[in-house]
């Protein structure tokens, strides 16, 4: 059985590592985002919500997704080449729209700064 103290380091830890990732994510550009690797997959999860899933190896179809989900950068197609599984992990993420300006940057910030404000005060809750 696990005491209180001795999972206090492992949660402090994977604290620190998931605000260091949040500093990072909040600092990126649309350019980063956009020739990020998850571009890839994220074209893979909407092909495959899209019903195409049968097809989502096709860089026919691949390509047109992925040059407006980066535009306006003119960044060459980055394929979908992961396993089925990495597409339907990311499915959910598909509904939403990755930050293509800085207004939709910010916006997508300032979501993930509510999403951290709502964990933590869930957290400190008694």
């Amino acid at each position: 059985m696990l005491r209180r103290g001795s999972a206090v380091l492992p949660a402090a830890i994977a604290a620190a590592v998931l605000l260091a990732y949040v500093v990072l994510w909040l600092g990126a550009g649309a350019a980063q985002i956009g020739r990020s690797d998850f571009t890839s997959t994220y074209v893979g999860a909407t092909l495959l919500r899209e019903g195409q899933g049968g097809s989502m190896y096709d860089e026919t179809l691949q390509a047109p997704l992925h040059a407006a989900l980066i535009a306006p950068d003119r960044e060459g197609n980055l394929p979908f080449v992961n396993a089925p599984l990495a597409a339907a992990v990311a499915l959910p993420v598909s509904y939403t729209h990755l930050p293509r300006t800085s207004s939709g940057s910010a916006s997508w910030r300032t979501e993930m700064e509510r999403g951290c404000r709502r964990t933590v005060a869930a957290r400190d809750r008694p």
